[in-house]
């Protein structure tokens, strides 16, 4: 399976770290203590500078002893040691260093506190990401404990803006469990221009934003764990939440036998029904409304099948397996 981490020449390694555990890929560097930022920075590879210059066109043939011509309102990106070309971008992107998407976590929980857990960049460090277990955690009961944390990824090619992110991780199954709300939000995105660099020192507001993130998540859960559902209803939920209308109907006809719904889908469906029945951790609330919820997290990280690292990284925190877990939560409310 690709990793698409990118292999720093001058550390002569690839550019990521995790704390304690060897990642999947077996790649990087693992850390036994706990790293302050700047030192977090260099153990990943990311102490790198990124530039933006105007793009210069090279004529196939000279022309008035002129070999070439910068274009006018046209600049990329590139990397400072390396000279490698990130990609194209407009005259307003503005570029926001590694370093300062670093200092946004010292901005937010002091320059102690946060517990750098991965960093890296990917391809030719186009896209930086970084994660850091903030301070306390969440307890359920007395021994289920979700801890609390926050992602940082970011892009030097215009791909995508600064994405910031709190996540609450289940101990017991290493899951990230995401939460949508309309009370609530867990993400803010700050685009590639001007006020970028102001915006990324807006710590104070951005932990009150936590602070509320996960008082609503907690809540939610704690409701959650006391109101039952049967099985019958758990496989309408997940059949509704991937299946079109005409599908969902032969579905409530058929069930798993459906003749006249794609093989994929009911392995899919199949494929869930039983992280929900059987993943880790799901003992303990079974047959209720967060038993399924954290069986379709339990899903999305543990089971589904992703392209590489990078597919599933995207799709937990921003694509299908996001939808699908918010879709899952929305039907469960409807129910």
């Amino acid at each position: 399976m690709a990793h698409n981490l990118n292999f720093n020449e001058s550390l002569k390694r690839h550019a990521f770290f995790s704390r304690k555990e060897v990642a999947w890929h077996g790649l990087g560097k693992v850390v036994e203590n706990a790293l302050t930022s700047k030192e977090a920075i260099k153990e990943a590879g990311l102490d790198y500078p990124v530039f933006k210059g105007k793009n210069y066109v090279k004529y196939e043939f000279p022309i008035k002893s002129k070999a070439g011509e910068l274009t006018p309102n046209s600049f990329a990106t590139y990397r400072g040691d390396t000279g490698v070309v990130f990609g194209n971008v407009g005259t307003r992107y503005e570029v926001v260093q590694n370093t300062e998407a670093f200092n946004f976590f010292d901005e937010i929980v002091g320059s102690k506190e946060a517990i750098f857990e991965t960093a890296g960049a990917l391809g030719n460090g186009e896209e930086i990401f970084i994660t850091a277990k903030l301070p306390d955690n969440i307890k359920f009961g007395e021994d289920d404990i979700v801890d609390k944390y926050l992602l940082l990824r970011s892009s030097h090619n215009g791909s995508c803006p600064i994405q910031a992110m709190f996540t609450p991780i289940r101990v017991v199954c290493n899951n990230t469990l995401r939460l949508a709300l309309s009370r609530s939000t867990n993400k803010i995105n700050i685009k590639h221009t001007k006020n970028a660099h102001q915006r990324l020192k807006i710590g104070a507001e951005l932990m009150g934003l936590s602070n509320k993130y996960f008082d609503t998540f907690k809540n939610y859960m704690e409701y959650n764990k006391h109101i039952l559902i049967n099985r019958t209803d758990c496989n309408k939920i997940i059949a509704q939440s991937i299946l079109n209308p005409n599908e969902y109907d032969l579905f409530i006809q058929d069930g798993f036998r459906a003749t006249n719904i794609s093989q994929t889908k009911l392995n899919k469906l199949v494929d869930i029904v039983d992280s929900i029945e059987s993943g880790v951790g799901q003992d303990k609330y079974r047959g209720t409304k967060l038993w399924v919820i954290n069986g379709v997290s339990t899903y999305i990280n543990n089971s589904a099948s992703y392209n590489d690292s990078t597919a599933k990284f995207k799709s937990v925190f921003d694509g299908d397996g996001d939808k699908l877990l918010n879709n899952v939560m929305t039907n469960l409310e409807l129910l």
